[in-house]
């Protein structure tokens, strides 16, 4: 689910992200830095970069103890006609 929220700041989206194979529900605040999209769930951050018409690159980073954000996946994702 993702909406805006106006009282977070201009531009910034609330989302909250579901994975129901492990009853697992995380909590993001979605917003444009430079030419990415960033979801920072705060100990969990998604990136969408590279953003086209048909492709973009997802990674997806969580905060280590001593605040290191340390990869954890990358996709890179296409349309096919």
């Amino acid at each position: 689910m993702r909406f805006p929220d106006p009282s977070a700041g201009a531009g910034i989206w609330r989302s909250t992200w579901v994975g129901p194979t492990r009853r697992w529900t995380h909590t993001f605040l979605a917003s444009r830095v430079a030419d990415e999209i960033v979801l920072n769930g705060g100990d969990l951050r998604w990136t969408f970069s590279d953003i086209g018409s048909d492709e973009f690159r997802w990674r997806n980073e969580a905060r280590q103890p001593d605040g290191v954000w340390r990869l954890q996946q990358t996709c890179q994702v296409w349309r096919r006609s």
